[in-house]
């Protein structure tokens, strides 16, 4: 039998488990989720314009847990995978590939840089800034 790294599988933490999969799978799986190169998630996640960067980011998550099937954390059961596991997986499964030396297609090594602040190499949860409204809401045109 080959070992898991002869047969370059990919293991991660789901939030509730270690999972054994194909990294190949994976990757077609994160591009499908990004809806193209979840490079271009990730560089939007750097702009200096909040809003985008923050949306950027939401749904570059939103697409790994997808595409690793992760879990969001369940609130009755506390079951599920943090924000941060997710992160984890991306750059657990980008250093998978420059281990076998190769990048999987389009992927970024990191997202430091953009408003997630590294610990170490782990990117951290945003904070995102507090929203002001521009007129008070009566002005809005929502009654």
């Amino acid at each position: 039998m080959f070992s898991a790294e002869a047969r370059r599988i990919f293991q991660y933490f789901n939030g509730q488990k270690l999972i054994y999969a194909d990294p190949i799978e994976i990757n077609r799986r994160v591009w499908h989720a990004c809806g193209g190169d979840p490079k271009d998630l990730v560089e939007k996640a750097k702009v200096p314009d909040q809003i985008v960067a923050y949306e950027a980011l939401e749904k570059f998550v939103g697409a790994i847990r997808e595409a690793f099937r992760m879990p969001a954390i369940n609130p009755d059961t506390g079951q599920g995978a943090l924000f941060d596991e997710v992160l984890q997986a991306w750059e657990d499964f980008v250093g998978f590939f420059l281990h076998v030396g190769q990048r999987p297609a389009g992927s970024p090594t990191s997202l430091a840089g953009s408003q997630v602040q590294a610990r170490s190499s782990i990117p951290a949860s945003p904070a995102p800034p507090p929203m002001k409204p521009t007129a008070p809401l009566s002005d809005c045109g929502c009654t």
